[in-house]
């Protein structure tokens, strides 16, 4: 962190030592130092790889079925949350929706509202984990644009575009997996709905990844 300024070097190592953190689990350790990179509100790189870093702590915290519930752990995320940056709020909602508690969840009902599509996604994807169906409006949002804009790599020929069609197809394969956790508590007439718009999507995109998922989530859905 002391370092400055970076150069590509050690923008690497940079990226390498906050994933290596990322992937212990001696939260007492590690969190103050990730803690204390993601407040270096200057440093965009910084804080962006020490949230990857905290993520993939409160992931595997959550399969574990133990959650990062930590308070502290929980405000500091909040915070971030409600922050200007739109990448730092993105991936701060996703790092709530791996936590249970009624702080996390209660941000999680109000990202829902932000004016960024992938921070309300990861809100929504968060509460789905929690057999939440607050979000699907969102999940129906995402659907409407991959129905409307079908996604299809042929397409992004160029690096912003490719990087655009990377997202988009990221965001719609996260919401696809949420709905089909959300499907005990879908009413026959959300599910007909959404499966009405997947059709579309399944029939235009031309991704064959997105194609199969599409249909088996289709087939999820339809079979109940």
């Amino acid at each position: 962190m002391a370092r400055s300024p970076r150069d590509d070097e050690t923008h690497k190592q940079l990226e390498f030592l906050t994933k290596a953190l990322g992937r212990l689990d001696a939260t007492e350790t590690v969190l103050p130092v990730l803690f204390a990179a993601i407040d270096q509100n200057s440093d965009d790189d910084l804080r962006k790889h020490a949230l990857t870093a905290v993520a993939m702590i409160a992931g595997r915290a959550f399969e574990q079925q133990a959650p990062l519930d930590d308070p502290a752990v929980v405000r500091r995320m909040i915070a971030v949350s409600e922050g200007e940056d739109v990448l730092s709020r993105h991936q701060a909602a996703f790092i709530l929706g791996l936590m249970t508690t009624t702080e996390s969840r209660a941000r999680l009902l109000v990202l829902l509202h932000d004016g960024d599509l992938m921070t309300r996604a990861n809100a929504a994807v968060g509460l789905a984990r929690q057999h939440s169906t607050d979000g699907l409006p969102v999940f129906e949002e995402v659907f409407a644009d991959a129905a409307a804009r079908p996604l299809d790599p042929s397409a992004a020929d160029s690096e912003s575009l490719a990087q655009e069609y990377f997202e988009r197809s990221v965001l719609y394969s996260n919401c696809l997996k949420a709905v089909e956790l959300l499907q005990p508590e879908l009413a026959p007439d959300d599910r007909r709905r959404i499966v009405t718009v997947l059709e579309t999507v399944a029939a235009t995109s031309g991704d064959a990844r997105i194609q199969v998922d599409t249909k088996q989530t289709i087939y999820r859905l339809a079979g109940e």
